[in-house]
């Protein structure tokens, strides 16, 4: 065990190394999801999500990744390949309760995760203020399922953070996802920004 445990170490310190010079592959993928949400939501936003709206979410996710990650040394893919994943399903097995989002770290270094389509678009809805159209729900859940993407990523990324440390509601770092700010508000790195810059790099923009 403190071998694996030595080599672990040693290659988070050599991916860390390459990282300033080169970018990180990360993949992230919609992976068998159905899109489906509970009765009472669906019924909330006035029948099921439509295939152009599953793509927008899609998009959307995919596009709040890239912001809570811009200017850093990685680069994202729609594939289940990089030395982090993150991908996107129906529900996350082996749970008791719904949870929104579970990563873990792999032997070696790296890491993989995923982010639950129903609990995050079920909380979207929940979430929504009492006005909000159907569009802003969905692009509310979009936002959500990026936003929680960005956190699992960052659980691989920095495993000796402890990013639930902060309970600032507007913060990546927030460890519940069941809160407005998940999916209507601005989100920003509340203290993890300049460690994941440390690991990742940071992007020479006049070069990059």
């Amino acid at each position: 065990m403190k071998r694996v445990a030595i080599a672990i170490g040693m290659a988070s310190i050599l991916v860390a190394f390459c990282a300033k010079e080169h970018d990180v592959e990360a993949g992230f993928w919609f992976d068998r999801v159905t899109y489906d949400l509970p009765v009472g939501d669906v019924d909330r936003i006035g029948g099921p999500i439509r295939p152009d709206e599953q793509a927008q979410i899609e998009s959307i996710a995919r596009a709040e990744l890239e912001v809570a990650y811009a200017g850093l040394r990685i680069r994202f893919t729609g594939q289940p390949t990089g030395f982090y994943r993150v991908s996107v399903v129906q529900d996350i097995p082996g749970r008791a309760l719904p949870v929104a989002g579970a990563s873990r770290r792999v032997p070696f270094g790296g890491g993989v995760g995923s982010v639950s389509f129903r609990t995050l678009g079920s909380q979207a809805v929940g979430n929504a203020p009492q006005d909000a159209t159907r569009a802003d729900i969905i692009e509310a859940i979009g936002k959500g399922i990026g936003r929680t993407a960005a956190h699992e990523l960052a659980h691989q990324i920095l495993v000796n953070v402890n990013l639930h440390e902060t309970k600032e509601p507007d913060s990546y770092e927030n460890g519940i996802s069941n809160r407005r700010s998940q999916f209507y508000g601005t989100l920003h790195w509340a203290f993890a920004r300049p460690s994941l810059a440390k690991t990742l790099g940071q992007r020479d923009s006049v070069h990059d």
